[in-house]
């Protein structure tokens, strides 16, 4: 649970480290992508555990494993020898996680698709051209009642400043020459 990748770095002149790599790799799931990694390289002459060893246990494995993939560098930390390998196993987690996200992507989309088609399906079996047209028309009559104008009064106004039809008159003057 929350991991991606098991990296074990083990010294091939020391065989108990060997033997802890044997004993923990059995404990690691089966989805989960692991790297072996011998260090002290430079050392081959005090070597206990033999690259043979290694291959064999290494493919024994990968057959136990059935799903992942148990891969084996050698490197050293001395000089730097194999360590570009390390950077390229960590390729293999971080794409296995994107490939699982575009799994869940796909289907999600997979799903709202098929979710849009049953929609579209629904509403086309719904469609009625009369029925809608008819609706429209209906409204068109609602608003036309409730924008209608008050009804206009028919009284006369003789004063100025009274008001006809709810809004105020002005007086009108007429200048007439001298």
């Amino acid at each position: 649970l929350g991991t991606d990748a098991v990296i074990f770095i083990f010294d091939p002149c020391k065989k108990w480290t060997f033997t802890y790599v044997e004993r923990e790799l059995q404990k690691v799931p089966k989805h989960i992508p692991v790297l072996i990694l011998a260090n002290f390289r430079d050392m081959g002459e005090y070597r206990v555990i033999s690259e043979w060893d290694i291959a064999a246990f290494v493919q024994q494995a990968n057959v136990d494993k059935e799903q992942t993939l148990v891969y084996y560098f050698e490197c050293s930390l001395l000089n730097q020898f194999g360590l570009k390998s390390i950077g390229s196993f960590f390729n293999i987690p971080f794409l296995r996680l994107q490939q699982k996200n575009l799994f869940e992507q796909l289907h999600k989309n997979q799903e709202e698709l098929a979710q849009a088609e049953v929609e579209l399906e629904r509403q086309t079996c719904e469609i009625d051209y009369d029925g809608y047209i008819k609706s429209l028309l209906e409204a068109k009559k609602e608003i036309k009642a409730s924008s209608r104008p008050p009804p206009v009064s028919h009284s006369a106004s003789s004063a100025s400043g009274t008001q006809q039809n709810g809004k105020p008159t002005t007086p009108t003057t007429t200048l007439s020459p001298a």
